[in-house]
């Protein structure tokens, strides 16, 4: 009965478009793109691991890339397949018997800003009121909320004769952000108690938040604990699907249907057996805001 009841109240939106709904266009270009870079790793549409290289023939290093995973050719939000038309850029020759993967860096310095000009030219010719400025949030996340009906392109005028144009949240962009924030504060504040004390309620929650479970940090390891608690298995079977030094091919798996599951959450993501996708999360925007510093020092970085 909870999970009927959960599946029916389900949190329909994607984890990118709940973190850009929380936070409108202030949103930290490192913590979207790295968002929308681990909702693909979950999702199995992206499989991130950690590969060996060395350096001066020498020293070993390892960086994160991300490689096609089970689920790539899915249909997604477009703010996620924006990701992964930006990924295929980056692979050209997606061919068998040919390394496709990507580090993690070079595809986030590929959403903060670069290959804008298409996107610019397009808008002048169909005389569209957006703004023309900023990286992966102002000119992929915002007018994608816009065409949702989540926010709107205003513009104001002021004392003196001045318009001041910017992006304001619509009636039904407050109406669904009153009930992600119920959702996200029910998750921070009690789920982590409500896995011992109430599972089934714990359960229902996961299910209720879909992908938005994923804004909630540091639950990955109570999302295993649970998982262990309503399987009756002491410990998780996970499907290995995550972050790993690189393996054969025959390490990928079948994604589960429902990616945003108790079970499927449970899943390794992290670069060791028990890490989760909180430890995902972390290498992701690690390397994400290397590429973004690397961006600003090299004077690449334009807009707003």
């Amino acid at each position: 009965m909870l999970a009927d009841e959960a599946q029916s109240d389900r949190w329909e939106l994607s984890a990118i478009e709940s973190l850009v709904l929380l936070n409108g266009p202030m949103t930290s270009e490192v913590t979207a793109v790295s968002t929308a870079i681990l909702e693909l790793v979950v999702r199995r549409a992206l499989m991130l691991m950690a590969t060996e290289r060395r350096v001066l023939f020498i020293f070993k290093r390892f960086e994160d890339r991300v490689s096609p995973g089970p689920t790539f050719h899915n249909e997604y939000p477009e703010p996620l397949k924006e990701v992964l038309r930006r990924y295929r850029g980056r692979t050209p020759a997606m061919s068998r018997g040919r390394d496709s993967s990507v580090r993690v860096q070079d595809l986030a310095a590929s959403l903060f800003g670069s290959e804008r000009s298409r996107g610019l030219f397009h808008r002048v010719l169909r005389r569209e009121v957006v703004p023309v400025s900023g990286g992966f949030v102002e000119s992929v996340m915002m007018p994608h909320l816009s065409k949702l009906g989540l926010f709107r392109w205003s513009a104001n005028s002021q004392p003196g004769g001045f318009r001041f144009e910017s992006w304001e949240i619509t009636p039904l962009g407050v109406e669904k952000l009153d009930r992600l924030g119920a959702i996200l504060a029910e998750g921070r504040e009690s789920f982590s108690i409500r896995v011992y004390q109430d599972p089934d309620r714990a359960a229902q929650l996961v299910g209720q938040a879909g992908a938005a479970i994923l804004l909630i940090p540091g639950i990955a390891p109570s999302i295993r604990v649970l998982h262990s608690r309503i399987s009756g298995q002491s410990t998780p079977v996970p499907p290995p699907s995550g972050r790993w030094v690189k393996a054969a091919p025959s390490r990928m798996v079948t994604a589960p249907v429902n990616a945003f599951s108790v079970a499927a959450l449970a899943g390794v993501f992290g670069p060791g057996e028990l890490d989760g996708f909180d430890s995902a999360f972390h290498a992701i925007s690690e390397t994400a805001a290397r590429a973004w510093s690397a961006l600003i020092d090299s004077g690449g970085f334009w807009g707003g």
